[in-house]
């Protein structure tokens, strides 16, 4: 098995664990971390509609995770 196999395997890994998850604060940053592997190895693999579909992941993942720690604050 090649590193990028590696990088792609465990990037799906963390996505289908975070998709179990009953707790969003553990879904949000472990989904996070398997969307992020997922567009570096969208970028390395020159598969431009799994960098972008998990880039738009990542970037909610930060949104909804900066939403619930402002939530928190209050």
């Amino acid at each position: 098995m090649s590193w990028m196999d590696a990088l792609g395997l465990v990037a799906g890994i963390l996505v289908a664990v975070s998709l179990v998850m009953k707790s969003m604060r553990w879904l949000r940053p472990i989904n996070l971390v398997g969307c992020s592997l997922f567009v570096v190895w969208g970028l390395l693999a020159g598969a431009a509609g799994v960098w972008i579909c998990n880039g738009v992941g990542v970037l909610v993942n930060i949104y909804r995770m900066c939403e619930a720690r402002s939530d928190r604050k209050k």
